[in-house]
This record gives structure tokens, C-alpha cells and sequence, in this order.
């Protein structure tokens, strides 16, 4: 650990030099392959001695399509891959090695040879399995015409959350070349996994969204030849930043099929399931982070001057170049942009009032688009009976939510929260709830006008809906996180990179109840995704 340490202070020291010297190419990459990693994680890795995983004395492999090493997801992944070992799955890490255009650091050498040396130290102590697309022979796949008919669709919305802006313009050149890089991205992710696919025919790919690539690329693939396409995510969900896994349906792991959702349906939920919905709502109404701004005793009345008399509509926008915001999940308008403009205009005219809420998380994530500032520049002014309100005002989301008619969404959770709270609820995309019998789903335009300029359909939603709204929000909320905070704690949490790590040794990876239960719901039906099966029937 000393000369560790003293490897990096030494960089600390000389990376300010060598810049200035224009020789940071040629140093930077002695130093990286000197020290990989953080000192500190990899001593604490080395110190627990993981075997190597052996992909020949197993029957069936998996794919992880890391791509590029990132402390948290690489053992996290790394951690799972071990125990699917112990049910008889072997590995393989693929990572890029500039055959990414859209690899934000495409021009460094210093950049690339830090991230392959990263990977190479990582998987090395961790006994991982790694394949580099460099030694990979992309060139002989065709890519099926159904999936090359969707790419430019995918890198579209790939590219607008790189850039982070609502949408990519046709006309912009640069913003063009970055579409084209990522549908080459696609491309060779999509050859990578069929070179590999004849090398070792895996059975399972599991699909962690990434910067570099389109995010359906894994799932098409999977689509067509027959892969079990498992969907993780990052921490984040439920009480305790868990963990949601599906077996690929919809575009991103939160979603859950038809047959799953029938069987939520038959199962029911008992009282103290119903009482556990309702108190989680209490703490999320102050304890995430969306509500940093808020005051819950604000009185939304005084603040905005609501007319009681006038039905109130509360229409809940996202970050622009969110996922949640994508194209890929648009059903209804072509964009976010369009559909939040439109709906304004349709409330210019009419006797009704409606309060935007701007997401949150403008305030504190960098963006070079933002839902504010796009509204600032197409109205000058909004007539009085609408009113658009800061990311960082003081009124609470569920105040707002009690006091409104109606709620209109995209695919934003809270349109999952307000049907449980009873409201009638408006979505324009394919939220991972919408269609599940408790919200309204136009399915283009004309449905959409149609349904917010009609009240009387709108008022009120039964108990049935209610009942079925929060079926599923016990369940997305309650019971299908996955927990292993006492193996890893997110990277928020913590000052220094180590401090992710909670375990010391292998045994307490291998023996791990809950990464038990995912690597044997992997092998079957993946049930244990979405049910917990102690719970009683």
C-alpha cells in the first residue's frame, strides 16, 4: 500500500508538469499500467482471494456486457458472476477497446489506456473472464433488417442524452456524426455478442444500460436468437437502494409482462400490504431526493392560488434527456419537448387550470437542455390559468397531487403515486404501469385532446383501479427491489472507493441469500424478479 500510495502522489505531483509539457501521452500511460486502480480497492480485493471462474466446467455461460469498468457495476456484476458459478454459469466481461466512436475519450490515449488497464486489474482480481472487442473479428455478421430499421431511432435517443439535450437536430452536422457513431456503436455490440455467440453459444446476456451504446441493442439481439436477456439496474429503488431485475421486457428493467402482471392481479394484496403501500408514500414524500427543494407544509393553495372553483390538471415533466423522456418510450407525441408545448396550448384556450411541474432534478444535474428553459423561450407569457413552476420550487409533488383533479405524465413515477392516491392519471408514453387497468393510455392525439378536455371522464377512478394501483406499487416498490447493501453500498454513499466494499470474504459473497435466490431465479423463470416467494398466498 505504501508504494502505492506513493505511485499516486507521485502522479499528483508530476500530471500538472508533464501537461505543461505536452508529454502527458507518453507519461500517462506508464503511471496507468503501473497502478490500475485504487489502491485502496484493490488491496481490499486482493485480500479476499477470488478463485477464477473456469468457463469449461460449465454447461452454460453468460455475457455481461460491462463495456467499460466502473468501480460499483464491475464487482457488483463481478460479485453475481461468482455465484452463478456456484450453479453451474460461467462468464465472460466484454469491454470496449476503441471500437466505440462514442467513447467520450475516443481521443486520449492516456483515457483508453487507463480504462483497459482498469479493466484488466479488475477482472484479474476478481478471477472474471474478460474479452476485448480489439481481438474480435466484427466483419462477417449481418445484422438483421427488422434491427437496422430501428438503429437510427435508438442512436437518435442514444445521442440526445450524451448530449443532453430534448432531441437531436437534423441539421446540426455534429449532432448528426454522433448519431451515426452510435449507430456504429450498435453495430459492433451487435457483431461482438454474435462473434461471441459462436465462440461459446452463451444462454444469457445481462443488460446494464451504458453511455456508449443504444440501450435495446442487448435486447434485440437476445430477441433473435433466443438469449436470456437479463435487465439489472443501479441502486436506487425501494426503502434501502435496491436493485430491480427483469428477463428483458420493455426497454428497461423496470418493466414487467402481461402474464407477470395477471398473476399480481390473481394473487391480491392483503391489509397490511395495502397499509405498508401507503406509509411508504408518507416517506417518500420528504425522503427522496426529488423532494430536496420542498416544504410539505407548504400550503399549495396560498402558493399558486389555485381556483378551487376550476378543475385543476398537473402535468409532471421530466428531465429532457432522460431516459424516461426517450423516444423509445413515446407513444403518443414524438418528443417530450412536443408533448409538454402541446398540451400548454391546449389549455390556453379553455376554462380549466393547469400547473407544470418542471422535474427536480434540473436543479442539481447538469444538462444543456432543460424543460425551464425550453418553455421560457416558446412563451413569452401564459395566460393565468396556467402556471409553470421551477425545479426547485417549495411545493411538494404530493401536495400538488392531492390538491389536482387530474394528473398527466409521460412515464414519470409519479403517476404510479397518484393513482394510488386515488387520482385519475394521463399517460402519453409506455410508462412501466401504464396499460395495467388503473391509468388513461391514449394511444395518439386525438385521444389525448380528447381525454384532457373531458372532465366528466376523468374525475374520478374507481376502487377497483385504485386497488390494482396499489397491487402494483406494493410490488415495484415493496417487493421486487433486491437488496445487497450489506455487500456493496452505493457510490453516493461514500467518500472513498473502498468504502463501497462491505464484505471481506468470499464466503460471504458465495453464501449470500439474496444473490442465491437472483442466480437461481436466473436459471429458471426468473420469478423471484418479481415475487416474493415466502410471502404467504
Amino acid at each position: 500500500m505504501f508504494v502505492e500510495r506513493s505511485i499516486e502522489q507521485l502522479r499528483d505531483r508530476l500530471g500538472p508538469i508533464a501537461k505543461s509539457l505536452n508529454i502527458e501521452d507518453t507519461i500517462a500511460p506508464i503511471y496507468h499500467q503501473l497502478q490500475p486502480i485504487d489502491p485502496s480497492i484493490k488491496h481490499r480485493l486482493s485480500n479476499i482471494n477470488f478463485p477464477e471462474i473456469n468457463n469449461k466446467n460449465v454447461d452454460e455461460v453468460a455475457i455481461f456486457t460491462d463495456l467499460y469498468p466502473i468501480y460499483y457495476r464491475t464487482i457488483y456484476s463481478g460479485l453475481l458472476a461468482h455465484v452463478l458459478y456456484n450453479h453451474g454459469i460461467g462468464s465472460i466481461f466484454v469491454y470496449d477497446h476503441k471500437q466505440f466512436k462514442t467513447c467520450q475519450k475516443k481521443d486520449s490515449n492516456v483515457d483508453c489506456v487507463e480504462c483497459v488497464n482498469k479493466s484488466e486489474a479488475l477482472t484479474d482480481l476478481m478471477g472474471l473472464n474478460r474479452y476485448y472487442m480489439k481481438g474480435l473479428d466484427l466483419d462477417d455478421t449481418d445484422i438483421p433488417s427488422v434491427v437496422n430499421s430501428k438503429m437510427d431511432r435508438f442512436a437518435q435517443s442514444a445521442a440526445s442524452r450524451k448530449l443532453k439535450i430534448a432531441e437531436v437536430n437534423q441539421s446540426n452536422q455534429k449532432h448528426q456524426e454522433l448519431v451515426g457513431d452510435f449507430i456504429q456503436s450498435a453495430e459492433v455490440l451487435w457483431k461482438t455478442l454474435s462473434n461471441l455467440d459462436k465462440k461459446f453459444n452463451f444462454k444469457y446476456i445481462f443488460s446494464y444500460s451504458s453511455p456508449r451504446v443504444p440501450r435495446r441493442i442487448a435486447i434485440e439481439y437476445g430477441s433473435h436468437h433466443n438469449k436470456v436477456v437479463i435487465g439489472t439496474t443501479d441502486p436506487g429503488f425501494g426503502i434501502d437502494n435496491g436493485h430491480l431485475f427483469n428477463y428483458g421486457e420493455g426497454p428497461l428493467p423496470t418493466y414487467i409482462s402481461e402474464s407477470v402482471w395477471n398473476k399480481l392481479l390473481n394473487r391480491g394484496i392483503s391489509k397490511e400490504e395495502l397499509n405498508e403501500v401507503e406509509d411508504l408514500l408518507l416517506e417518500r414524500s420528504t425522503n427522496i431526493r426529488q423532494q430536496q427543494y420542498t416544504d410539505k407544509n407548504t400550503d399549495v393553495k396560498e402558493k399558486i392560488e389555485l381556483d378551487t372553483n376550476k378543475h385543476i390538471y398537473s402535468m409532471f415533466t421530466h428531465l429532457v434527456w432522460d431516459a424516461a423522456a426517450d423516444q423509445i418510450v413515446s407513444r403518443v407525441y414524438d418528443s417530450h419537448r412536443e408533448w409538454v408545448i402541446e398540451t400548454i396550448k391546449q389549455f390556453e384556450n379553455n376554462d380549466k387550470q393547469l400547473i407544470v411541474k418542471t422535474h427536480p432534478a434540473e436543479a442539481f444535474r447538469d444538462g444543456n437542455d432543460s424543460m425551464i428553459g425550453i418553455l421560457d423561450e416558446e412563451f413569452e407569457k401564459t395566460p393565468s390559468n396556467i402556471q409553470i413552476l421551477s425545479p426547485d420550487t417549495i411545493i411538494n409533488s404530493y401536495n400538488l397531487i392531492r390538491e389536482s383533479d387530474v394528473i398527466i405524465v409521460n412515464t414519470s413515477t409519479v403517476g404510479l403515486e397518484s393513482a394510488i392516491l386515488g387520482k385519475p392519471v394521463i399517460t402519453v408514453g409506455d410508462a412501466h404501469y401504464a396499460k395495467k387497468g388503473f391509468t388513461f393510455d391514449p394511444s395518439n392525439k386525438q385521444q389525448y385532446i380528447r381525454r384532457i378536455n373531458n372532465i366528466g371522464d376523468n374525475k374520478k377512478i374507481g376502487g377497483g383501479k385504485i386497488k390494482k394501483a396499489k397491487i402494483y406499487g406494493y410490488n415495484y416498490f415493496i417487493e421486487r427491489p433486491k437488496y445487497l447493501t450489506d455487500l456493496l453500498q452505493p457510490w453516493w454513499n461514500v467518500d472513498n472507493p473502498d468504502e463501497i466494499l462491505e464484505f471481506e470474504k468470499y464466503e460471504e459473497v458465495v453464501e449470500h441469500d439474496e444473490l442465491n435466490k437472483i442466480a437461481q431465479s436466473i436459471k429458471n423463470d426468473g420469478s423471484y424478479f418479481y415475487f416474493d416467494e415466502t410471502r404467504p398466498q
